[in-house]
C-alpha cells in the first residue's frame, strides 16, 4: 500500500473533522441568555465568549480555530470582547457583526457606555455656582475621581462638549488655539530667576533647561565645555550645591561657579542614580550660579548629555531650585475679576511646548496682578500666550456643554450638563463611558474582526478596537466613533491588516499603529478625529494605501504620520485634505511615498519632514502636493527642518513650493509656486514651473486634480520602475513619457 497516499488521506480526514468541529456562536444582547446553547440564532447568548461579564455557557466557551461569533445586527451590545485564543492559517477565529445580514439588520454595535439616569434639574443658582443659565442645567453624582478629558459623555450621535471659555468655533475641536484668548505676555514662573545657556552651549526646545526645576530631563550640548547658569533676581546665600544626571550617565567631571568663581567641583560615577550634593566650605552670597561640564564618562562618544535636576541650598536647607514652584498666566484684559475665587477649580489649557495644548488645574488667582497660578510647566513656552478656561459649571453657556467637578466627598464627583434635548424631565439618551475598549485581541493569532460598529469607549488609553502583541489579524469593514481615545489601535502587531474601516469623531487618533511589523492600512475612511488621523510609530514593513483622511483640524492633528523609526513601507493612493499638515515624517528609512493627493487647503505646510535621524532613502514619487501657504517667509507645501537626510528623492511630483532644509535629488517636478528657499528660481533636471493651477488640473477649485488637456504635467515625467499605475490604480499610459502628479491623463 502507498504510504504517501495513506498520509494524504489521513491529513484530509483530520482537516474534514476540524472543519466539521468549527462552531458558530450567536449573540443577542437584548434577547439572549448566557445559559442558552448559543449555537443557533433561536437560542443566542446574551454576552459573547471573551466578555469578562459573560456567565454560564457563554463563559465556558473556549474558542477554537475556525470558530465564529456573530453579534446580532442592529442590537447595542454593552460590554467588551477580549480575544485571547488563536486560530490557524485558513481557519481564523472570527468576531462578526452580522456582515452577511442574516442575523438582525445592519451592523452589530459594541457600545462602551452606560446610560446616565437620576438627573436632577438645578433648583437654584447656588446649585450651579451662580451660573445665569442655572434653570437649564441638570446634575448627577458619580463615583470619582473623574478626568473630564476622558470621561466621554456622549449621545448616540455626538460627543458632548466640555464647558469652555471662550467658546470654540467648533465644539469638537476644543483645543484649537485660534479660538483661545491671547495674552501678549509669556507664561511666567514663581522661580526667582532665570536659566540661560552660556555662549557656545545649546539645548533642545523639547527638553528645555527649565525642566531642571522639577526633575524633567534637559538636554545640554556639548558634554565637554558646555555651561549653563541661573541668574537670580536678587543675590542669594548658598551653603551647598548639586546636580543629578539622567541615566545612562554621560557626564563625569563638572564645576559649579558663583559669580564666576569656582565654588565646588564634582564627579559622577557611571552608575550614579540620585542627586549629588556638594557642601561649600562656607556660605556665599551670589547672584549667578554656573554649572560647567568638564568631561564625559569613559567610552561616551556623543556630544550631548541629559541632566535631571540642579540644586542650590540655603544655610537652613531650603533648595532654591526646586520645591513648590508655580507657573502663571497674566492677562489683564481677560483675568479681571475682583473675586479671588473667580477661577477656583477650573482648568487652564495653554499653547506651549512643541505645538501642543497643555492642561493644568488652576491653583489660585491673584486679582491684583491678573494672574492665575498652576503647577509648574517646564517645557518651552511662546512669547505670547494663547489659553482657554475649562471644566466648571460656571462656564456652561450653551446646550451640549458639561462639567465634572469634585464634591466635599472625594469619592463623589458632580456632573453638570445643559441638555440639547429633554425627555420626561431627563436629558435624553446621555451615556458615560464604562468600558475602555470595545474589542481587544491580545497575544492571539489568525483572528478576523468584521462588520462591527464600535463606539463610546472612554477612560485612560481608550480604544474602540485594540490589537496587542498579536499576529495575522484582519480588521475588515468596521467603524469606530465617539471614542475618547483612539478608534483603532495596534501595539506590537505583526502581519496586521486594517481595511475598509471608518473612524470618525474620536477624541484622539483615528488609527494608530506602534511597534509593528508588516502592518497595513487599506482603503479606510477617517474623518474629524481630534488628533492625527492615521499615525505610525516604529512600524517596519507594510502598506498604507487607498485611505481618505478629511477634517482633522485640532491642534497638532495631522493627516498621515510616520515617526520614530518607520521603515520599509509603501505609502500610496492616499488622499488627505481639509485638515492640518497632510503628511509628516521623521526618522524613517526605505520609504516609497507615491501617487498620493495631499492638499493643505492654502492654510498649512502640506508635507513636513522633521528633524530626527536616521532619515534615509525616502522617495516622493508622482505625488500631487498642493494647497501650501502662499507668500510665507518660511513655509511652503514641503517644509523640512531635517539637515541630514540621506537619499531623499523628489521625482515626478506636482509641488506647491519648497522651504527649509531640503538637500535632495529633484528631477522632473512641476512647481506651482516658489517657496522661500527657491529664491534663485533654479530648476533641476526636467523640472517645470506653472503657477496657474487652472492650466494644470481639470478643476482645482473643486479639488478635481485630474490633469486637463494641454497640462504641462502630461508626458513630462521620468520613467520609474516602481510607479506603473496612478492614484486610481489604473496603469499609466505607455505610449508617452509618464505624467507628473498622482493622476495620469486619460
Amino acid at each position: 500500500m502507498n504510504v504517501r497516499w495513506l498520509a494524504s488521506l489521513f491529513v484530509l480526514a483530520i482537516s474534514a473533522f476540524a472543519a466539521a468541529r468549527a462552531a458558530v456562536y450567536y449573540v443577542d444582547f437584548d434577547a439572549g441568555a448566557d445559559g442558552n446553547a448559543g449555537t443557533t440564532p433561536d437560542a443566542p447568548f446574551q454576552r459573547a465568549p471573551g466578555d469578562p461579564k459573560a456567565g454560564a455557557n457563554a463563559a465556558a466557551v473556549k474558542l477554537a480555530p475556525g470558530d465564529t461569533v456573530v453579534l446580532k445586527g442592529g442590537v447595542v451590545y454593552r460590554g467588551r470582547i477580549n480575544v485571547t485564543a488563536s486560530g490557524e492559517e485558513g481557519r481564523p477565529i472570527t468576531i462578526d457583526g452580522n456582515s452577511a445580514g442574516a442575523f438582525g439588520k445592519g451592523p452589530a454595535i459594541v457600545d462602551g457606555s452606560r446610560l446616565l439616569t437620576g438627573w436632577k434639574r438645578c433648583a437654584s443658582a447656588a446649585e450651579a455656582r451662580d451660573n445665569p443659565n442655572w434653570r437649564e442645567i441638570y446634575y448627577v453624582d458619580l463615583p470619582g475621581p473623574l478626568n473630564w478629558q476622558n470621561v466621554n459623555l456622549t449621545t448616540t450621535e455626538e460627543m458632548l462638549s466640555i464647558a469652555q471659555q471662550p467658546k470654540p468655533s467648533d465644539p469638537f475641536f476644543y483645543n484649537r488655539t485660534g479660538d483661545f484668548y491671547l495674552s501678549r505676555i509669556r507664561i511666567g514662573s514663581t522661580f526667582p530667576g532665570r536659566f540661560v545657556f552660556e555662549p557656545g552651549t545649546r539645548g533642545n526646545s523639547q527638553a528645555p533647561l527649565t525642566g531642571l526645576l522639577r526633575g524633567t530631563p534637559s538636554v545640554i550640548q556639548p558634554i565637554v565645555g558646555g555651561a549653563f547658569s541661573i541668574e537670580f533676581d536678587e543675590p542669594v546665600t548658598i551653603a551647598a550645591v548639586g546636580l543629578q544626571s539622567a541615566r545612562p550617565v554621560h557626564l563625569r567631571d563638572y564645576a559649579i561657579l558663583g559669580d564666576g568663581e569656582v565654588l565646588a567641583r564634582g564627579a559622577l560615577a557611571a552608575d550614579a542614580t540620585g542627586p549629588q550634593k556638594l557642601d561649600l566650605a562656607a556660605p556665599v552670597r551670589v547672584k549667578k550660579l554656573t554649572w560647567r561640564l568638564l568631561s564625559a564618562q569613559e567610552g561616551v562618544a556623543q556630544g550631548w548629555t541629559r541632566l535631571v535636576r540642579v540644586s542650590a541650598f540655603t544655610p537652613d536647607g531650603r533648595n532654591l531650585v526646586g520645591g513648590d514652584i508655580e507657573s502663571f498666566i497674566e492677562a489683564p484684559d481677560v483675568l479681571n475679576s475682583p473675586d479671588p475665587a473667580a477661577y477656583e477649580g477650573m482648568t487652564v489649557g495653554f499653547h506651549a511646548g512643541n505645538n501642543f495644548v497643555s492642561y493644568r488645574r488652576i491653583a489660585r488667582f491673584d486679582p491684583k496682578t491678573h494672574r492665575i497660578y498652576f503647577d509648574h510647566f517646564s517645557d518651552a513656552t511662546y512669547a505670547q500666550t494663547r489659553f482657554a478656561l475649562f471644566n466648571s459649571v460656571k462656564l456652561i453657556g450653551r446646550p451640549g456643554e458639561f462639567s465634572v467637578e469634585p464634591t466635599a466627598d472625594p469619592k463623589v464627583w458632580r456632573m453638570h450638563y445643559w441638555p440639547k434635548e429633554v425627555a420626561g424631565d431627563q436629558p435624553a439618551e446621555v451615556g458615560v463611558a464604562s468600558e475602555s475598549v470595545g474589542v481587544e485581541i491580545n497575544k492571539a493569532s489568525h483572528v478576523v474582526v468584521r462588520g462591527l460598529l464600535v463606539r463610546r469607549q472612554g477612560g485612560s488609553n481608550a480604544s474602540g478596537l485594540m490589537v496587542r502583541d498579536s499576529n495575522h489579524v484582519v480588521i475588515d469593514d468596521c467603524a469606530a466613533r465617539l471614542v475618547s481615545g483612539v478608534g483603532f489601535q495596534s501595539v506590537g502587531a505583526k502581519n496586521l491588516v486594517v481595511r475598509n474601516c471608518r473612524a470618525d469623531h474620536n477624541r484622539n487618533r483615528g488609527i494608530f499603529h506602534r511597534n509593528g511589523t508588516l502592518v497595513s492600512t487599506l482603503n479606510c475612511r477617517l474623518h474629524r478625529n481630534g488628533s492625527t488621523a492615521l499615525g505610525h510609530y516604529t512600524v517596519r514593513g507594510g502598506v498604507c494605501a487607498g485611505n481618505v483622511l478629511t477634517g482633522h483640524r485640532g491642534t497638532h492633528a495631522n493627516g498621515l504620520t510616520f515617526y520614530v523609526g518607520c521603515r520599509d513601507m509603501v505609502v500610496e493612493r492616499n488622499e488627505v485634505y481639509d485638515g492640518n499638515i497632510a503628511l509628516t515624517i521623521q526618522e524613517a528609512e526605505n520609504m516609497v511615498i507615491r501617487n498620493n493627493i495631499l492638499d493643505g487647503g492654502g492654510r498649512n505646510t502640506v508635507v513636513g519632514i522633521w528633524v530626527a535621524t536616521p532619515f534615509k532613502d525616502v522617495h516622493f514619487l508622482n505625488n500631487t502636493i498642493v494647497g501650501g501657504p502662499r507668500n510665507s517667509t518660511w513655509a511652503a507645501a514641503v517644509f523640512s527642518n531635517n539637515t541630514k537626510p540621506e537619499g531623499l528623492v523628489f521625482r515626478n511630483n506636482i509641488i506647491d513650493g519648497l522651504a527649509g532644509n531640503l538637500p535632495a535629488v529633484y528631477e522632473h517636478n512641476l512647481y506651482t509656486s516658489w517657496g522661500p528657499n527657491q529664491k534663485d528660481r533654479q530648476l533641476g533636471n526636467g523640472e517645470l514651473f506653472e503657477d496657474d493651477l487652472g492650466k494644470i488640473f481639470a478643476d482645482p477649485a473643486k479639488r478635481d486634480y485630474r490633469l486637463r488637456a494641454g497640462s504641462p504635467a502630461i508626458g513630462a515625467g521620468l520613467p520609474l520602475d516602481n510607479v506603473t499605475d496612478d492614484f486610481d490604480g489604473l496603469p499609466r499610459p505607455k505610449d508617452r513619457p509618464p505624467d507628473l502628479g498622482a493622476r495620469a491623463f486619460r
